[in-house]
């Protein structure tokens, strides 16, 4: 590189043919008027003195972007040779990561190269200098990212959407909230609806006649992510990564965000029948966990000890299955019987149901749903009260009110408060959606629409839908196989104590 002073007219006129390095920051909220404000200025920058642009590279890039994702940096680098100098607006703009800054200093040097900015030359003489406004562009660049960061965090415990395009089914208000789309709305429901009956994932791709924002089909995964997303039930998430970007520190919530399209009832529903179905679709293909022998896989439980029993196949006859003996010696039994002894006791589950949904719908006029209402509003009050007060300790601690060890304190007993309120609010949502019929008829039915769908698995003899779908509406079954003794009364003997046989006593815990 040259000698170095601030520009100064009629020094450093060797410098012919240069380059211009743009690069903006989406961090930063910059654009393409941003853009072409710096180009323009360098334009006249390189007119004044004299300099030939024969090259620009223009890029929209972190200033933390490593080497390996800025394509024009990388080009520029590998053209150093056919220019006298490199010119951008600022040193940051070349980085705002320090030790990459140095790195680029020394790629520059190496090919005696100098960097020139509206305000000096810098040559192989300035690294302290070049050094010190690194260093200093590296600390802005953290403050801007942290504040950035924090600012995100409260608008979204404010119930605001900052993560980009609102999810399907949702637009986003002036006050950058998310409200129902209902068009869009009634997808999401109908996808939550097939799941909550069993569909898998491409069932409910194959029955859908709709398509996404932009005309294509849904795939797969988008269901998925449609079914795992806490979105639909009023909850917004927020994933805070470490300084690596590849794990996640913290995840932050904001529940009851806005207007929730699935209620919470239904939602825990789908989550258990999306784990139930990933844990069979695991066992079935994973040969350590063996083959669904029967349709209570997995279900069984001692009534003695209470652990989970296994079913095996005869060591001969491999088409004979049996459930295994428990290791507190509790006898086990042929498959079939076992079988037979739980759908005998199954077919009165709907009738169960019926009877429940007919005393849940009768309870409604009792509850008052104004009272809950009420309840709920309050609490929300309380919150954003707490809310307020944490951003005042985070104030106070910056003014240096408050020690890090107050701070802390504070801060702790604050969101355990938080979190506590939350979880009342969360149960009052819960009893409010109870309380509505629609919602009540909703569960029900899908209940009864899957016991109807258990029968015909295990009519058609299809152990492995029949037991994924059992998953969906039993906890347990608890097994027990008893000697039962009857007492005969013979005219001629008198009362006769007789050994009956045993018996396969079962209890069916549904959900």
């Amino acid at each position: 590189m040259m000698d170095s002073v601030p520009y100064v007219k009629g020094v450093h006129t060797m410098i012919k043919d240069v380059a211009l390095l743009l690069r903006i920051s989406r961090d930063k909220g910059e654009n393409q008027d941003t853009l072409q404000n710096h180009r323009e200025r360098l334009t006249r920058l390189c007119n004044e003195r004299g300099y030939n642009i024969t090259a620009t590279y223009e890029e929209i890039a972190s200033g933390q972007a490593k080497l390996e994702s800025r394509e024009q940096l990388n080009e520029l680098l590998s053209e150093l040779n056919q220019y006298d100098a490199v010119v951008i607006i600022d040193t940051s703009r070349l980085s705002r990561d320090l030790e990459f800054s140095i790195h680029l200093w020394k790629r520059f040097e190496q090919a005696g190269i100098p960097i020139i900015t509206p305000e000096r030359i810098y040559t192989e003489n300035d690294f302290t200098q070049f050094a010190i406004e690194s260093t200093l562009a590296h600390g802005e660049y953290k403050q801007i990212a942290k504040r950035m960061k924090q600012n995100k965090i409260d608008r979204l415990r404010r119930g605001e959407w900052v993560q980009g395009k609102p999810p399907i089914g949702y637009v986003r208000d002036a006050n950058k909230k998310l409200v129902i789309n209902e068009s869009e709305a009634q997808i999401v429901r109908t996808i939550y609806n097939l799941a909550q009956e069993g569909h898998g994932l491409e069932a409910i791709t194959k029955r859908l006649g709709y398509h996404t924002a932009k005309g294509k089909p849904f795939t797969m995964p988008t269901i998925r992510n449609i079914l795992k997303n806490p979105v639909y039930k009023g909850t917004i998430a927020y994933n805070v990564m470490d300084a690596s970007k590849t794990k996640i520190k913290e995840t932050i919530t904001c529940k009851n965000a806005h207007e929730s399209i699935i209620n919470k009832q239904q939602w825990d529903a789908v989550q258990l029948a999306l784990q139930g179905r990933f844990t069979g679709d695991y066992e079935t293909r994973n040969r350590n966990k063996g083959k669904v022998l029967s349709i209570l896989h997995s279900l069984v439980y001692c009534g003695q000890c209470g652990l989970k029993l296994g079913f095996r196949t005869d060591y001969r006859y491999k088409k004979n299955v049996y459930l295994r003996e428990c290791k507190c010696r509790h006898a086990g039994c042929p498959e079939h019987r076992l079988v037979e002894q739980f759908m005998s006791e199954f077919e009165f589950l709907e009738g169960f149901y019926r009877d429940e949904w007919k005393k849940a719908l009768e309870t409604l006029n009792g509850v008052s749903k104004e009272s809950l209402k009420q309840q709920i509003y309050e609490l929300n009050k309380t919150t954003d009260k707490l809310n307020k007060r944490l951003k005042g300790y985070k104030i106070m601690r910056a003014d240096g009110e408050l020690t890090k060890v107050d701070y802390e304190e504070l801060k702790g007993d604050t969101e355990t408060e938080l979190k506590r309120i939350n979880a009342q609010i969360d149960e009052l949502n819960y009893q409010l959606q109870s309380t509505n019929a629609d919602t009540l008829n909703n569960q029900y039915e899908a209940k009864i629409k899957l016991i109807k769908r258990i029968n015909e698995c295990y009519g058609n003899e299809n152990i492995v839908e029949c037991n994924r779908l059992l998953k969906l509406i039993i906890n347990k079954v608890l097994y027990s196989r008893v000697e039962k003794k009857v007492i005969i009364t013979s005219p001629l003997e008198g009362n006769m104590e007789v050994v009956q046989g045993d018996y396969i006593e079962l209890f069916i815990d549904s959900k």
